[in-house]
């Protein structure tokens, strides 16, 4: 189970999407946490969205 401090810059990603979908640097941040913590399937999803968002 992951930490509350593990969670806590996610939240914020997430949150920081919620408000605008469209904000492709939260995805990036969100991608590079996940690619960090190992998660290569979910952080190749999330820079994905980034680049659909970048142009």
């Amino acid at each position: 189970m992951a930490s509350e401090n593990t969670m806590k810059p996610f939240q914020a990603f997430d949150k920081a999407i919620q408000l605008k979908t469209d904000y492709a640097e939260a995805y990036s941040n969100k991608g590079n946490a996940l690619k960090f913590l190992s998660k290569t399937s979910e952080a190749n999803a999330t820079f994905a969205k980034e680049l659909e968002y970048k142009g």
